[in-house]
């Protein structure tokens, strides 16, 4: 899905990106967008490989590439 914002560059990971939750409850995906706020400069939103369209969003420090 193409966004009207571009990606940013200086991000860890692109579109489809497979990812999943480094601690805690699993979580296995690919990023399906990015965000940003004052307390997470770079966040990313993660379509589950298992039940799809269900999608979380974390920040860059909770996740690890697969």
């Amino acid at each position: 899905m193409k966004t009207s914002t571009p990606w940013p560059a200086h991000f860890k990971w692109s579109y489809g990106k497979r990812v999943q939750k480094r601690k805690g409850s699993s979580w296995h995906g690919t990023i399906c967008g990015w965000y940003t706020s004052d307390l997470t400069p770079e966040g990313y939103a993660v379509e589950s490989e298992l039940e799809k369209g269900s999608v979380q969003i974390y920040p860059v420090s909770a996740l690890e590439a697969i």
